[in-house]
Formats: C-alpha cells, sequence, structure tokens
C-alpha cells in the first residue's frame, strides 16, 4: 500500500511534491501537474518533516539524516 502525505506546490504553480511512503520505504515524489505520472526523487529516502520549495521553484529543501539538504530539480544529488 501507498500512504500519501504533505503535498506541496511548487511558487510557480507548475509541479507538486509529496511525501509518499511505498513499501515501508519513504521518499519525496514529483509530479509536474501537466501529468498524472508522478517520479521518486533519488536521494530523499529517510527525509523527515515538510519538504519546501526554492522561491524560483527550481530546488526543493528537506531534512534528512538530522541534516538540512538541497536538492536541484536540473538533476545531482542532494547537497548538504
Amino acid at each position: 500500500a501507498t500512504t500519501i502525505l504533505t503535498p506541496e506546490l511548487s511558487p510557480d504553480g507548475r509541479h507538486l511534491v509529496f511525501a509518499a511512503t511505498t513499501d515501508g520505504k519513504r521518499s519525496l515524489w514529483l509530479r509536474p501537474l501537466g501529468s498524472l505520472t508522478a517520479q521518486p526523487l533519488p536521494g530523499t529516502e529517510n527525509f523527515f518533516g515538510i519538504p519546501f520549495w526554492s522561491p524560483d521553484s527550481r530546488s526543493l529543501g528537506f531534512f534528512a539524516w538530522a541534516e538540512l539538504r538541497k536538492l536541484d530539480l536540473a538533476g545531482g544529488a542532494p547537497q548538504t
């Protein structure tokens, strides 16, 4: 079963990020509003709290492993 929590709309209104727990693993997922398909965001496993957007909608902030992390949606691993 999948549980979806804390949906957050990007400031530009183009994407939705949300937490999902699938098979006991919690991570962040991203869905463009023009699509019905969401994709998991690599490197967001074990996050906690509520994810938040940068003002320009290009990156996400979240907490994982007691650290603040930033994920650039253009690609790459999360930065501490």
